[in-house]
C-alpha cells in the first residue's frame, strides 16, 4: 500500500442539505432548527408520576425506546426529569447527539423526523458500506450520505443515478401515479420538507420516494399500469377542465441531493466517528481541468464517467492506501499548489498525508 494526501470534506461544499442551508434562508425562522430542551426540575413526585419507569425492566424499556421516533423521544424528554434521565441515558441517542447532531437538527428542519424509529437510525449510523453498491455489485463502498426518504447509506454515486433514490414533488407524484395525497399520508410515506433551491428558494415542498409512491399506486390499482392510465384520463380532460402536465418525477434527478443529508460513520470497535476522506490529487485531477472524459467517446455522454466517480468517492481513513495504490493520479506527481484555473470551484478542507501506519 502507498501513501497519498487526503481531506475532509463531509458537506460537499453545498451539494447536500446542510444546516447552514437552513440557516441562510431568510423565510426559514431559526425556531425550526430543534434544540434540546432546558433541565428542569419537576414538581411532582418522580415515581407516582411514571410507574411504568420502575416497574419494567431496563431491557423492555430500552426496546421501547429504540422503537420510538425522534420527535416522540423529544417530547419524552419534557415530561419530567425521570423521562429525561431514562431518553438520555440510552446509548444510541447520546452517541448521535454527541457525533450526528446536525444530522438529527437537519431531519428536524425538513420534518421528517417523525418517520424513524431511533434504532433504525443508530444501525445505519453503525455501518459504513453503500446500501446499494454492496447489493448489486457486491462491492464495498464507503457512504458519507443519508437518503432520507427510505433512510438509506449511499455513496454520491448511487444517490444521483440509481433508480432507488428518486425523490419528487407530492403534488407531481399523485398527478403522475393516480394517488391522493390522504393516501400517501394514511400509508405513512415519509415526506421530507426540502428547500426549494429554484426561483423560488424560501419555500418548503414536500417530496416523497417515487418507488415508494409506485408500490403504493400498485397496491391500490392492481398495477402500475392502472395508474398510468388514470394518469391518461386525466390528461384527456376537456380542454378548459384539462390540468397543466406536470414533469414526471421519474424522469428528473432535481430534488435527490435535497433530500440527502451527511451522515457520519460510528465505528463501534474504535468507538470513534468517521464522515469519509478524498483523495487530493483525484479532486486536483477533475477540478483543474485535466480530465477528458468529455473527448472519449466511451465516456462522452456518460452522466457519471470514470474521472468524476474518482471526485467524489470518499473512502475511510484505513482504506484509502489501497487506493493511492492504484491511483493513476497519485503516481503523476501533481502540485497542488499550482493552480492552472484559479477561477474554479475547488473544495475546502485541510490536506494530510495518509500512509500504512496511519491505520488502526
Amino acid at each position: 500500500m502507498a501513501s497519498g494526501t487526503a481531506y475532509r470534506c463531509p458537506e460537499l461544499a453545498g451539494e447536500i442539505s446542510t444546516l447552514e442551508s437552513f440557516r441562510r434562508n431568510p423565510f426559514i425562522p431559526s425556531g425550526n432548527l430543534c434544540k434540546a430542551p432546558p433541565n428542569k426540575k419537576t414538581r411532582s413526585r418522580p415515581w407516582k408520576a411514571n410507574p411504568l419507569f420502575d416497574r419494567l425492566p431496563v431491557e423492555i424499556l430500552q426496546f421501547i425506546l429504540l422503537n420510538l421516533d425522534l420527535t416522540s423521544l423529544g417530547n419524552l424528554r419534557c415530561v419530567n426529569q425521570t423521562a429525561r434521565c431514562a431518553v438520555e441515558c440510552l446509548r444510541a441517542y447520546s452517541l448521535l447527539r454527541t457525533h450526528a447532531s446536525d444530522t438529527l437538527r437537519v431531519m428536524h428542519s425538513t420534518k421528517c423526523s417523525s418517520y424513524f424509529a431511533l434504532g433504525d437510525l443508530f444501525t445505519e449510523f453503525c455501518y459504513p458500506w453503500c446500501r446499494t453498491c454492496l447489493a448489486s455489485e457486491q462491492k464495498y463502498e464507503f457512504a458519507p450520505f443519508l437518503y432520507l426518504p427510505s433512510l438509506t447509506r449511499s455513496c454520491f454515486k448511487c444517490n444521483t443515478l440509481r433508480d432507488e433514490y428518486q425523490p419528487g414533488e407530492v403534488g407531481d407524484i399523485c398527478f403522475r401515479f393516480g394517488l391522493k395525497k390522504r393516501d400517501i399520508n394514511k400509508a405513512g410515506l415519509p415526506l421530507v420538507h426540502a428547500i426549494d433551491r429554484g426561483a423560488r428558494s424560501h419555500c418548503q415542498r414536500p417530496i416523497a420516494d417515487v418507488t415508494q409512491a409506485k408500490a403504493l399506486a400498485t397496491k391500490i390499482h392492481g398495477s402500475i399500469e392502472a395508474a398510468t392510465d388514470i394518469y391518461c384520463q386525466r390528461l384527456n380532460r376537456h380542454p378548459h377542465t384539462r390540468p397543466r402536465p406536470r414533469p414526471d418525477p421519474t424522469s428528473t434527478r432535481y430534488w435527490r441531493l435535497s433530500a440527502t443529508v451527511a451522515l457520519p460513520y460510528f465505528d463501534r470497535a474504535t468507538q470513534k466517528t468517521e464522515t469519509g476522506v478524498y483523495c487530493r490529487a483525484c479532486t486536483y485531477h477533475w477540478e483543474q481541468g485535466f480530465a477528458k472524459d468529455w473527448k472519449r467517446g466511451e465516456t462522452i455522454l456518460h452522466p457519471h464517467p470514470p474521472n468524476r466517480e474518482a471526485y467524489f468517492q470518499a473512502f475511510l481513513e484505513r482504506d484509502i492506501p489501497k487506493h493511492f495504490e492504484v491511483c493513476k493520479n497519485v503516481k503523476k506527481g501533481y502540485d497542488f499548489s499550482r493552480k492552472k484555473d484559479r477561477r474554479s470551484c475547488s473544495r475546502q478542507g485541510e490536506d494530510f498525508i495518509v500512509g500504512p501506519a496511519n491505520q488502526v
